[in-house]
Protein backbone atom coordinates (compact mmCIF):
# COMPACT_ATOMS: atom_id res chain seq x y z
CA UNK A 1 0.00 0.00 0.00
CA UNK A 2 2.74 2.51 0.89
CA UNK A 3 4.64 1.70 -2.30
CA UNK A 4 1.57 2.31 -4.47
CA UNK A 5 0.83 5.56 -2.63
CA UNK A 6 4.42 6.79 -3.08
CA UNK A 7 4.41 5.82 -6.75
CA UNK A 8 1.10 7.63 -7.34
CA UNK A 9 2.50 10.71 -5.59
CA UNK A 10 5.48 10.76 -7.97
CA UNK A 11 8.15 9.63 -5.51
CA UNK A 12 11.35 8.24 -7.00
CA UNK A 13 12.77 6.53 -3.93
CA UNK A 14 11.47 5.39 -0.56
CA UNK A 15 13.65 5.18 2.56
CA UNK A 16 12.80 3.10 5.62
CA UNK A 17 14.65 2.89 8.93
CA UNK A 18 14.08 -0.42 10.69
CA UNK A 19 15.46 -2.72 13.33
CA UNK A 20 17.88 -5.35 11.97
CA UNK A 21 15.49 -8.17 12.85
CA UNK A 22 13.01 -6.79 10.26
CA UNK A 23 15.48 -6.72 7.34
CA UNK A 24 14.46 -10.18 6.02
CA UNK A 25 10.78 -9.16 5.98
CA UNK A 26 11.41 -5.94 4.06
CA UNK A 27 13.81 -7.72 1.69
CA UNK A 28 11.03 -10.16 0.81
CA UNK A 29 8.79 -7.15 0.10
CA UNK A 30 11.25 -5.76 -2.45
CA UNK A 31 13.32 -3.39 -0.29
CA UNK A 32 17.14 -3.37 -0.44
CA UNK A 33 19.50 -2.71 2.42
CA UNK A 34 21.43 0.53 1.95
CA UNK A 35 25.06 -0.25 2.71
CA UNK A 36 26.44 3.29 3.09
CA UNK A 37 26.62 5.35 6.30
CA UNK A 38 23.36 7.20 6.98
CA UNK A 39 23.07 10.32 9.13
CA UNK A 40 19.93 11.82 10.59
CA UNK A 41 19.51 15.24 12.10
CA UNK A 42 18.82 15.41 15.83
CA UNK A 43 18.20 18.50 17.98
CA UNK A 44 21.88 18.44 19.01
CA UNK A 45 23.25 17.85 15.50
CA UNK A 46 23.73 15.10 12.91
CA UNK A 47 24.25 11.54 14.09
CA UNK A 48 24.76 8.17 12.46
CA UNK A 49 21.51 6.25 12.32
CA UNK A 50 21.48 3.31 14.74
CA UNK A 51 18.83 1.60 12.60
CA UNK A 52 19.17 -0.34 9.37
CA UNK A 53 18.34 1.78 6.35
CA UNK A 54 16.28 0.16 3.62
CA UNK A 55 15.64 1.67 0.19
CA UNK A 56 12.90 0.99 -2.37
CA UNK A 57 13.64 2.25 -5.86
CA UNK A 58 10.62 3.45 -7.83
CA UNK A 59 12.38 5.08 -10.79
CA UNK A 60 15.48 3.07 -11.66
CA UNK A 61 17.83 5.49 -9.91
CA UNK A 62 21.21 4.38 -8.59
CA UNK A 63 21.50 3.91 -4.84
CA UNK A 64 23.79 6.27 -2.92
CA UNK A 65 27.33 4.87 -2.94
CA UNK A 66 29.13 7.17 -0.49
CA UNK A 67 26.72 8.25 2.25
CA UNK A 68 23.18 9.48 2.80
CA UNK A 69 21.99 12.39 4.94
CA UNK A 70 18.28 12.30 5.63
CA UNK A 71 18.38 15.99 6.73
CA UNK A 72 15.40 15.79 9.04
CA UNK A 73 14.69 14.92 12.62
CA UNK A 74 12.73 11.69 12.92
CA UNK A 75 10.15 13.69 14.86
CA UNK A 76 9.67 15.91 11.76
CA UNK A 77 8.31 13.00 9.68
CA UNK A 78 4.77 13.64 8.58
Amino acid sequence: MAVEHARAAGAETMILLCRPVLVPLYTQLGWSRLSVPVTVQQPDGARSSPLTTMIYDLAGLPHPNISADLRACPSDAR
